[in-house]
């Protein structure tokens, strides 16, 4: 990769980790503690969880969506799309994986998973 396009990646992704672990830290974490309201749409633990377990399953009901709205399209245009849409989808997989290897002990899985790929 050259040089301008490493360093760009690296703004890319030290802006992703900062806007991420700041939604964590001072907005998540004070919602659920009552110390602020950030418009987030549980108010307790449970309520979290569920919202997450949602997200999970919408995630997965759209991409489900996604290949039957692709197949009414013409081949090579679906398939050209299939390839940009999981393109894009897997680049932006690695940074959280790689956020979330950042945080988790090293002894995890996911830290050897990510020492072994780097």
């Amino acid at each position: 990769m050259k040089p301008i396009k490493l360093f760009f990646a690296k703004i890319r992704r030290m802006y992703f980790n900062w806007r991420i672990n700041r939604e964590i830290f001072h907005k998540i974490g004070p919602h659920l503690r009552n110390d602020g309201d950030y418009g987030y749409p549980f108010r307790s633990e449970d309520e979290f969880m569920a919202a997450y377990i949602r997200g999970g399953l919408d995630a997965r009901f759209k991409s489900d969506m996604i290949e039957r709205v692709i197949r009414d399209m013409p081949e090579f245009q679906g398939n050209a799309l299939r390839y940009i849409i999981y393109r894009d989808l897997n680049e932006r997989m690695k940074m959280y994986i790689e956020l979330a290897a950042e945080s988790a002990n090293p002894e995890s899985a996911v830290g050897r998973l990510m020492a072994k790929h780097a």
